[in-house]
């Protein structure tokens, strides 16, 4: 994963960043509104939005990945730790562990990969959404040409 955001990624976080970047210039006003410049900016826009849609689906696919691994390792330690107290008390000792307990340190042994699924999660959130507002952007943006056009043309 790490490769994959370090690497091939970089390209798609550069054009996310740009793609915002404009946005925030019509935002801030530091852009104002030119049609052909409007209508250029619509055409970068849609391309980043299609490329990096891409990402998105790799980044949910992955984050989903990494919450099922979670899971999976914490369902291993559960298990083992299951397996360790009857071993104990098959051999004579009385153990007095809880299911609850068995959860609680089946999480704490998983942590990594507890931690490894949010921030997975954390990063496909925010690249989608990102997605999301660009594709919201060209569609208002190419609202404001198509009016514009039209008022041209009276």
């Amino acid at each position: 994963m790490n490769d994959y955001l370090n690497g091939e990624a970089a390209e798609y976080f550069d054009e996310i960043s740009t793609a915002l970047r404009v946005i925030q210039e019509y935002k801030s006003g530091e852009r104002i509104y030119d049609r052909n410049q409007a209508e250029q900016d619509c055409i970068m826009l849609s391309a980043t939005h299609a490329m990096i849609s891409e990402m998105v689906g790799y980044l949910q696919g992955m984050s989903s990945r990494a919450e099922s691994n979670r899971k999976v390792v914490k369902s291993q330690y559960a298990l083992q730790l299951k397996q360790e107290r009857d071993i104990i008390a098959q051999e004579g000792t009385a153990v007095r562990v809880t299911e609850a307990e068995i959860d609680h340190a089946s999480r704490t042994l998983a942590k990594e990969f507890y931690a490894s699924a949010r921030d997975m999660e954390t990063v496909s959130r925010m690249i989608t959404s990102a997605w999301y507002a660009i594709g919201d952007f060209v569609r208002i943006l190419n609202s404001v040409c198509q009016r514009a056009h039209k008022e041209n043309q009276l």
